[in-house]
């Protein structure tokens, strides 16, 4: 059986876990290197499934690599597009 502090502990660390396995719209822009609109795009379309949590949407890590393995390319930023020099 375990204390408080263990099952306290053992919850923090499932949380973690399970939080570790998401990302938000920001990190994927990030990593893919496009603008928020094709992130939004991608979601739309069902290309890149994600989660709603309160008003944020998530992203798991392994649907975000499999975009990639299959071959994503990100269109290249313009300036107006929030490319930064």
């Amino acid at each position: 059986m375990h204390t408080v502090n263990q099952a306290a502990e053992l919850e923090a660390t499932e949380r973690a876990r399970v939080l570790s396995e998401y990302i938000t719209r920001e990190d994927a822009e990030r990593i893919l290197g496009c603008a928020k609109s094709t992130i939004y795009e991608l979601m739309r379309s069902g290309e890149l499934p994600y989660s709603n949590v309160g008003a944020r949407r998530y992203i798991r890590r392994r649907d975000l690599f499999h975009l990639i393995e299959q071959g994503f390319n990100a269109p290249s930023l313009s300036p107006s597009d929030g490319a930064q020099s």
